[in-house]
This record gives structure tokens, sequence and C-alpha cells, in this order.
């Protein structure tokens, strides 16, 4: 145990005189430098502020960047649909797909309504013809 305790002794004055020297030396942050520190701090925070302020000055310009090429794309966007939407091929294109749609449709409702008639699911052909052509649009 006496081995122990001096070699514990040992240790302790070693590091005693590393801090005393660090102390003592100018570069190790003594009592000047620790007041110059002081007198730094509130500069260092106006730089670290500033530098914070232009970083979300950064940020809020590139978002208005994103944002108006949004925009302009959009616009363009819109002015090609509404060009293509004003036109009279289109407008044909729409009502031939509404007439064969119509078309289709009043086929199959004729179909299911003289199944429901003849067949043996009748009740229930009847019951989705209904349902279907609920008021009767379809049936004319």
């Amino acid at each position: 145990i006496g081995r122990f305790a001096d070699q514990l002794k040992v240790d302790e004055e070693t590091m005693q005189c590393a801090l005393k020297n660090k102390e003592g030396s100018p570069r190790s942050g003594g009592a000047d430098e620790n007041s110059a520190k002081g007198e730094n701090r509130p500069r260092l925070r106006a730089r670290v502020a500033a530098s914070e302020a232009s970083e979300i000055e950064r940020e809020n310009q590139a978002a208005r960047r994103r944002y108006n090429l949004r925009k302009s794309r959009i616009k363009v966007q819109e002015d090609h649909i509404r060009a293509i939407v004003t036109q009279e091929s289109y407008r044909a294109m729409i009502r031939r797909s509404q007439k064969t749609f119509d078309e289709m449709l009043s086929t199959f409702m004729d179909e299911l309504l003289r199944e429901a008639t003849h067949g043996e699911y009748h009740s229930h052909l009847s019951n989705l013809c209904t349902r279907l052509d609920f008021n009767a649009f379809y049936k004319t």
C-alpha cells in the first residue's frame, strides 16, 4: 500500500507542477487571456448572429427563387392546357366520347333488362338496372 500511495503522491505533484507551468505561460490561458476572452465574447456572438442571419437570408432567397420558378412553370403549363382545351377539335373529341359512352351504356342497360325479364336472376338484375339508371335517363 505504501508503494501505491507514493506513486499517487508523485502523480499529484507532477500534475500540480504542470498546472502551475500552464498558468504561468502566456499561451496557456492565464488571467490576461481570460479577460481578453471575456472582451471578445460579444464580438464573437455578434459574428455568429450575423452569420446566422445571412444564412437565413440566403435560405429565404433560395425559397423565393424556387417559388418564382414554380409559379412561372405552372403559368406555362396553364397557358398550354388552355390553348388545347379551347380548340374545337378538343370539344369535338369530348362530344364523340360522351356519345359513344351513352350509346354503349344504353345498349348494356337494354341487355340487362332483357335478361332480367327472361333469366333466372331477374330480381338481382332488375335491382342492378334500377341502381344504374335510377332516374331513367338511359331507358329512353
